[in-house]
C-alpha cells in the first residue's frame, strides 16, 4: 500500500469512527463530516492517479451509496448513513467500499435482532423490516408499527467495523 492508500485508509476509520460516536449519541451523522471525507477520498484519488483517481474515486462513492440509496428510499436507512457510505466509497474504491457494505449490513443486521430480542420486539421489528424491503408488499408502514417494534438503532458503529475490516482486508491481502 502507497501513502496515498494508507491515508484513504486511515481517513475511512476515522471518519467512520467520528460517524459512529455522533450517531450513538445523537441518531445524527454531521454534513461536515461525511463532506470532509468525500472531499479527501476526491482529493486523493486526483493526487495519486489524477483524472483515473477522480474517476475511481467517484466511482467508488457511486457504486457503494447505490444500495443504500435505495435503502433510503423504502425509509429504511438514513440519509447519514448513505452519505457517509457514499464518502468511504471514494476514499477506498469500489471493492473497498462494497467491502464496507457488506460486513456493516452483516452487523447491522445482527445488531438489530440482538435490540429487538432484548426489547421483546422481534416479531414487530421483523415486520416492519420486511414491509420495508419486499417490493410488492405496497400496505404503508405506520409510525405506530415503528414505535411497537423500536426499529431505529444507529448504524454507524457497523459502518465503522465495516471500514476496520475492509482496511484489514486491504493491508492482508
Amino acid at each position: 500500500m502507497g501513502w496515498a492508500a494508507w491515508s484513504a485508509a486511515l481517513v475511512a476509520v476515522a471518519a467512520s469512527a467520528a460517524a459512529a460516536w455522533f450517531d450513538a449519541r445523537s441518531g445524527r451523522i454531521p454534513n461536515a463530516l461525511c463532506l470532509f471525507a468525500t472531499f479527501a477520498g476526491i482529493g486523493l484519488g486526483v493526487w495519486n492517479g489524477g483524472l483515473d483517481g477522480l474517476l475511481g474515486a467517484a466511482a467508488g462513492g457511486l457504486v457503494t451509496a447505490l444500495v443504500p440509496l435505495l435503502l433510503y428510499r423504502a425509509e429504511a436507512m438514513g440519509g447519514g448513513d448513505v452519505k457517509l457510505l457514499f464518502a468511504l466509497g471514494t476514499l477506498l474504491g469500489v471493492q473497498g467500499g462494497l467491502e464496507v457494505e457488506s460486513v456493516a449490513f452483516m452487523a447491522g443486521a445482527v445488531h438489530g435482532l440482538v435490540v429487538w430480542a432484548r426489547r421483546g420486539r422481534l416479531k414487530a421489528g421483523l415486520a416492519v423490516a420486511a414491509r420495508k424491503v419486499v417490493p410488492f408488499d405496497r400496505r404503508p408502514v405506520t409510525g405506530e408499527m415503528i414505535s411497537a417494534a423500536g426499529t431505529t438503532i444507529p448504524f454507524a458503529p457497523s459502518i465503522l467495523l465495516g471500514s476496520v475490516v475492509a482496511v484489514v482486508v486491504a493491508v492482508a491481502g
